[in-house]
């Protein structure tokens, strides 16, 4: 089966019943609008002059949206586990914004139609969790915690740079095999003196060629 890729406004776009006396039944203060009237700015809440058309940003809204597309992986195969279904939809999601699961965006924008040609056991995990300071021959060090794995993983690795947006980088060390919840690399407090803010790449690859990044801003003063 062919499925089309929805666009962002396809995922936004919600249809609310309305009650018996055409008032909508959910009503969460938004903007009234006339259908097609001015832009859909991200994070506002408007609605339809008709009551019926809704468009808004949040978690709330994602959250159907979300239940509405693993419903329909179990449509397609009911033979899906649990676990199945969430790899599918966390690692088929378009990464946005600051490279790999963020506190913001998390894994990225819902792609149903990409979750729906995921194979159930790809997966790539990509995570900068956590710096701790550890003595090398009495002199301060950096070792970056999280994970790198994939469910083929074939290699990983771990580049720093000075500033928010670094021109130029730094090898911190290659990972020839798959850590999860482990020490990734490990970096000299010394090379890192010439900067207070750093920015920390972890790419980690797949056997069939696919790679997915995870970055973290460092502070170091």
């Amino acid at each position: 089966r062919q499925f089309p890729r929805l666009t962002l406004k396809d995922l936004l776009d919600l249809q609310i019943p309305q009650g018996t006396s055409g008032e909508a039944i959910v009503d969460l203060g938004f903007e009234r609008r006339n259908e097609g009237e001015g832009e859909y700015e991200p994070f506002s809440n408007v609605v339809g002059e008709n009551g019926r058309q809704y468009l808004a940003t949040g978690t709330s809204f994602a959250a159907p949206l979300v239940s509405g597309a693993a419903s329909l992986l179990w449509s397609n195969n009911p033979t899906l586990a649990n676990a199945d279904v969430q790899r599918m939809l966390l690692h088929s999601a378009r990464d946005l914004e600051t490279p790999g699961p963020d506190i913001l965006t998390g894994y990225g924008l819902l792609d149903v139609s990409a979750a729906l040609q995921a194979e159930p056991e790809f997966f790539i995990d990509a995570r900068i969790a956590n710096v701790q300071v550890v003595q090398r021959d009495g002199k301060p060090s950096l070792q970056l915690l999280g994970t790198a794995d994939a469910d083929k993983f074939k290699r990983a690795s771990v580049k720093y740079g000075a500033g928010e947006a670094p021109a130029s980088w730094r090898e911190a060390g290659k990972i020839k095999g798959a850590v999860r919840d482990g020490v990734l690399a490990e970096i000299g407090a010394d090379k890192l003196s010439a900067d207070a803010r750093w920015t920390v790449q972890l790419e980690v690859e797949h056997k069939n060629g696919d790679t997915r990044l995870a970055q973290f801003d460092l502070k170091v003063r």
